[in-house]
């Protein structure tokens, strides 16, 4: 069933060279980890091909790394634009039964666009695009989108851009130093990070881009 969960409050963002983002209200951005023991041991698929491997949302200690980035991905870019947090179990159970969970792999890019037309009204949001280069949806971005980027091997959430920095706002659930995003997940990169450490993955739409709807849905819905 549909669900919606409070998002819980964003700690502090940032680090020196990396302001903290600001949402209008006051809200600083967040990036919910796999780590998190709300959702890390949520089954999400085969880890095989063969399926006989569980695999899980997140990484915990009982199953080492989890298959979950795309789905944090997007539920981090919708908490971003909205406060609001779509349960990662809701979509991870979506990503499976509508075929967007690739066992032995991860998750396919076209769970945003499916989500966005199967229950947008309910979580008030509409798919806007796919894009291949970050340069090509800063207008997106700046027009309030955010965008779910599929990297090599990898997914994050891409929710804002600054012109006077010439950086992107990334949101990072399996923050790592190699990429940049050590240690909350939180951090402001250039076009050049992304050429270099993080690496779209290539693809003819590895940017999933979507936005809240004008009239947004009933906070309250499904149980």
């Amino acid at each position: 069933m549909a669900q919606l969960e409070a998002s819980a409050p964003a700690k502090e963002a940032g680090s020196a060279g990396h302001a903290a983002a600001v949402r209008d209200g006051g809200r600083q951005a967040v990036a919910f980890q796999q780590t998190d023991r709300r959702w890390r041991d949520i089954p999400y698929g085969y880890g095989n091909r063969r399926g006989t491997v569980q695999a899980y949302l997140g990484v915990g200690d009982a199953h080492g790394e989890g298959s979950g980035c795309g789905v944090f991905a997007f539920a981090n870019a919708y908490n971003y634009l909205s406060g609001r947090l779509i349960g990662p179990a809701h979509l991870a159970e979506f990503a499976i039964k509508h075929h967007f969970r690739a066992d032995g792999s991860g998750t396919t890019e076209g769970l945003v666009k499916s989500f966005c037309e199967r229950e947008g009204d309910f979580y008030g949001i509409e798919f806007v695009r796919k894009a291949t280069k970050l340069s090509k949806i800063r207008q997106d971005l700046a027009e309030g989108a955010a965008a779910v980027a599929h990297l090599d091997g990898h997914y994050v959430a891409v929710v804002d851009y600054d012109p006077a920095t010439d950086r992107y706002l990334v949101l990072d659930s399996a923050a790592d130093a190699a990429r940049g995003t050590a240690p909350d997940g939180v951090r402001w990169l250039t076009e050049a990070d992304f050429d270099g450490v993080m690496q779209l993955k290539n693809t003819d739409s590895p940017l999933q881009v979507f936005r809240l709807k004008a009239v947004q849905s009933p906070s309250a819905g499904p149980a």
